[in-house]
């Protein structure tokens, strides 16, 4: 995944057409799934990015949140599902696929 840095979403900037977050470890009651899972989701509908994923190894799976009238609608993918992106309607990727890349 060459070219790929990371980046941080900050208020006050452009909102991005997309984010990306890979889930720190940690289970449902730690401050890592509650940043996750809870804040980051809140404070990226608020910013109103329009797509965003919640990619969680533990879990093994990936989670596609669109923005539909300033609230996130979720869609759940694991194993050899294909993904829906409406960032990227041309991809054609398998949740494995995304959970099993390198960090980047």
């Amino acid at each position: 995944m060459a070219g790929i840095r990371n980046s941080t979403v900050l208020l006050g900037m452009p909102a991005p057409a997309f984010v990306a977050e890979v889930v720190s470890p940690g289970g449902p009651s730690s401050d890592n799934y509650r940043r996750d899972y809870e804040w980051k989701r809140q404070q990226y509908q608020e910013l109103e990015i329009p797509e965003y994923w919640i990619i969680d190894r533990h879990r093994q799976q990936v989670t596609i949140l669109i923005l539909r009238d300033g609230v996130y609608a979720e869609q759940l993918y694991k194993d050899k599902e294909t993904i829906r992106s409406e960032a990227f309607p041309e991809i054609n990727l398998a949740a494995t696929q995304v959970l099993l890349t390198q960090d980047v």
